[in-house]
Parts: C-alpha cells; sequence; structure tokens
C-alpha cells in the first residue's frame, strides 16, 4: 500500500496512558497514527492528500469543550471527528453530533467498538473525498 495515502489517524487526547493505549491499538492492526496532548500537533501535521480520522477526547488541554471541531474546519481541515468521553450526558452528545462529530464514545470503551468506529470513519472520510474529486 502506498503510505502517501494510506489512512492515518490522529488521536487528542489529554490522558497520556490512554492516548499511548489508543496509538498502540491502532498500530496493531496496521493503522498509522499520530498520538498528542493537543490539537496543535494535529494542525501543524495534518495531511490533507490521506484519508483518515481524529479521535478527540473531550477533557485535553486548551480545549475542554467541543469548539476545537469548528478550529479545525476553521483551517480547513474536514475529517471525520470521533469524540471520546469519560463524562458524557445528551446534551453534550447532541452538542458534538452537531458540530459535525461523526460518533460519540464514552470511556471505558470496548477495544473492537473503537475499532469500528475509526474503520467506519475512514470509510466515511475515502467517500467524502471520492464525491468532492468528482
Amino acid at each position: 500500500m502506498n503510505t502517501t495515502h494510506a489512512p492515518f489517524v490522529y488521536i487528542v487526547e489529554g490522558e497520556t496512558t490512554l492516548r499511548d493505549a489508543l496509538q498502540n491499538l491502532l498500530e496493531s492492526v496496521g493503522l498509522q497514527a499520530l498520538a498528542a496532548a493537543d490539537i496543535e500537533a494535529v494542525l501543524t501535521s495534518y495531511q490533507p492528500n490521506r484519508p483518515g480520522c481524529l479521535l478527540l477526547g473531550i477533557q485535553i488541554p486548551g480545549g475542554n469543550d467541543l469548539s476545537i471541531q469548528q478550529r479545525l474546519r476553521d483551517q480547513g481541515i474536514d475529517m471525520p471527528v470521533i469524540i471520546i468521553t469519560a463524562h458524557s450526558d445528551v446534551s453534550l452528545a447532541v452538542t458534538a453530533m452537531k458540530q459535525g462529530a461523526l460518533d460519540f464514545i464514552e470511556k471505558p470503551f470496548n477495544d473492537q467498538l473503537l475499532l469500528d468506529c475509526v474503520h467506519h470513519a475512514i470509510v466515511e472520510d475515502t467517500s467524502r473525498r471520492q464525491t468532492h474529486a468528482r
């Protein structure tokens, strides 16, 4: 597979142990991933030609709300976002979805559920890109 167009998963999670575990899980199934504690790493390393998604922990430094999704759009970064949170409620989930989140996962979560969500997000992003290219 050409790695310049291979799917790429960005992970933004403030909790180091979880961030590392997520990266290890994704890499264990052959996905390339970048794990960071804040959104700045995504903004500086985003590769627009590669399909992918963002796993976004809500409780992260510099962004304890969902404004990060808007910030990504403002930077021209339009990729599926999967929200991960330990503190969910209906209003948070609704807000996340209204702001464009593709999925919403509550901690603790099943690894297979997370992988299924990531693969769905990559398929969604690939489809969006194909539609846009036409």
